[in-house]
């Protein structure tokens, strides 16, 4: 069952807030950011980001494991 909810003004602005932040911290460790069209598969769109790599990949894990934890 699919349970729809409507956020207040505030969770959305503390939401918003935060996710301004991240981004924030992830482009400050970004040199250079391009997208490349690809053919394989069609529509395919490479991101490309050169920068602090040790860095970036630390943040990016720890977002991803913020957002989806590991099961157990």
């Amino acid at each position: 069952m699919t349970e729809t909810r409507t956020l207040s003004p505030q969770t959305k602005l503390v939401f918003f807030t935060g996710a301004l932040r991240e981004l924030d911290q992830l482009t400050a460790l970004m040199d250079d950011v391009y997208f490349e069209a690809g053919i394989e598969p069609p529509g395919h769109l490479a991101c490309y980001i050169s920068g602090r790599s040790e860095e970036l990949t630390a943040h990016i894990s720890r977002l991803r494991a913020e957002i989806n934890p590991p099961a157990g």
